[in-house]
């Protein structure tokens, strides 16, 4: 509509976007001197401490945005001021010393989204025709023909079933532990499926609810000598209820502002929940490993990797057969509903905040369960490397790029995680198939910097096609089947396609 006046939207949208950069870049400079080292990371938690100020302003106003910034930077400095002397007459606010300063930002914005009004949802703000087209496809293809289904089901598990007699027969420690850990992520990953797929919400936090199950395990192990089966399951209804709890304070909240919301939850975590003792076991257990058990259910033991494989496995198997059933069911088809008008599902009796706190719910069981397995696969934690917020970001690119919405998306992208670099990078997939290391091209290993170039490319990719590059490939396929019937019934039947063909005064 903006474009029937005469406006290039495509323009203004690039020079909002060279304005931003230009922006950031002076920034940049700016903050250089202030820091030791030029890390990314650094640069990474300046923008959150951005995003919070900017949250104040409602992303819309600069006055308030700036304001935002002086104030949180005086909030900080007043804290590392007087709370040390605090602690000496305050107890119990001695743990939180070293870990509130740099948890403010985070504790800021949430409490931003969640208390001013003028950030939550506004129905006026968004497209006003959004609620007059159709919800969209659950799947980027159209329904596909019933044999094409049918055959493409039969190679699939061929294909399976030949990766997994290769791996059970011929793969060593090393293939063995990736291979599990792709199947695990891949459980994970279907979190992603359910949060951002069919719920349609852009959740940031899905590492913190896995390490919520992955130290829940500990922490019962541990602690109160459990069976780690049972204190998995414990782990994953535990994050359920942080996920569910979660959704009630933004359910009001819409795009960008959830994604910012689940992000300041992420850092928290990150910044003050890992540390304390009752979660992650305090900076010693962090330090020293937070050990984490195999299970033994009965007389099947689960400690030898194949074993361990077989249970992983099951669990995904299990858990995808669920996704697919609430993707099919009641509460796949309300948020569907939701997705393509929030004010036309309300008219009708849908309650989109019950929706929303159910898919967070289910959303955090997976992550949590996932979580607790891949503890048990690698045997200890290890948040840093498996948890961190930002490895929870590349987990929600990888998912979105290949298929957000499909159970082979979050497969697809958790074997691409895992074993990328083994089979592109490294060229031990090439080394493992020629039964000698020595032969390998000396091409490899490629530089780890092309990872972020694919990272680009797929963003890229996604930016094209946001529907994901498997729903994509689905659709291209369907619509070259299409064109291929619709020819063969042209060429069969010319006589009667030309005589039904209108003519052009009819037409007009």
């Amino acid at each position: 509509m903006t474009e029937m006046n005469g406006i290039n939207a495509e323009r203004v949208s690039a020079v909002a976007w060279m304005l931003s950069s230009l922006f950031a870049g002076v920034a940049g400079v700016l903050i250089a001197p202030r820091f030791t080292t030029l890390s990314s990371v650094d640069y990474f938690n300046l923008m959150v401490v951005a995003i919070a100020a900017a949250a104040i302003g409602r992303l819309v106003s600069l006055p308030r945005a700036l304001a935002g910034g002086i104030g949180l930077g005086v909030l900080i400095a007043e804290v590392n001021t007087f709370l040390p002397r605090w602690t000496d007459d305050i107890h119990w606010l001695r743990p939180l010393q070293d870990h509130l300063t740099p948890a403010m930002p985070f504790i800021v914005l949430f409490a931003v989204l969640v208390l001013v009004p003028g950030v939550r949802r506004s129905y006026d703000a968004g497209d006003p025709l959004a609620g007059v087209d159709p919800p969209p496809r659950t799947l980027g293809a159209a329904p596909p023909d019933p044999t094409r289904q049918r055959i493409a089901r039969v190679v699939q598990f061929a294909l399976l079933a030949v990766i997994g007699a290769v791996v059970f027969t011929q793969a060593d420690a090393s293939w063995m532990f990736l291979v599990t850990q792709a199947v695990v992520l891949a459980t994970i990953f279907l979190s992603i499926t359910v949060i951002t797929g069919m719920a349609g919400q852009i959740s940031l936090c899905q590492g913190a609810f896995a390490a919520i199950g992955a130290f829940s395990v500990f922490q019962l192990v541990d602690r109160y000598n459990l069976s780690v089966m049972v204190a998995a399951l414990i782990g994953a209804v535990i994050a359920a209820i942080v996920a569910g709890l979660l959704s009630l304070p933004i359910r009001r909240l819409a795009g960008v502002w959830v994604a910012i919301a689940t992000l300041a939850f992420a850092f928290f975590f990150d910044a003050v929940m890992v540390r304390l003792p009752f979660v992650g076991g305090g900076d010693n257990s962090l330090l020293t490993g937070t050990k984490v058990p195999r299970p033994v259910i009965g007389p099947w033991d689960f400690r030898d990797d194949k074993a361990f494989l077989v249970l992983a496995v099951i669990v995904f198997a299990v858990l995808a057969v669920v996704v697919i059933q609430l993707r099919s069911g009641t509460l796949g088809r309300t948020l569907l509903a939701l997705r393509g008008s929030e004010v036309g599902a309300e008219s009708i009796g849908i309650s989109a905040g019950r929706a929303r706190l159910i898919a967070f719910a289910v959303s955090g069981f997976i992550a949590g369960l996932g979580g607790a397995l891949l503890a048990m696969q690698q045997k200890n934690v290890n948040y840093g490397s498996n948890f961190a917020p930002f490895a929870a970001l590349f987990w929600l690119v990888l998912v979105v790029t290949f298929s957000m919405r499909t159970v082979e998306g979050a497969a697809v992208a958790a074997a691409s995680f895992s074993l990328l670099d083994a089979v592109f990078f490294k060229g031990t997939f090439l080394g493992w198939i020629l039964q000698d290391f020595d032969r390998i091209p000396g091409v490899f290993p490629i530089p780890p910097g092309w990872r972020f170039v694919l990272f680009g490319l797929g963003t890229i990719q996604f930016a094209r096609h946001p529907e994901g590059i498997l729903e994509y490939s689905k659709r291209r396929r369907y619509a070259r089947a299409e064109r291929r019937r619709g020819s063969d019934t042209d060429g069969a039947r010319p006589e009667a396609t030309t005589a039904s063909s209108p003519q052009p005064a009819e037409v007009s």
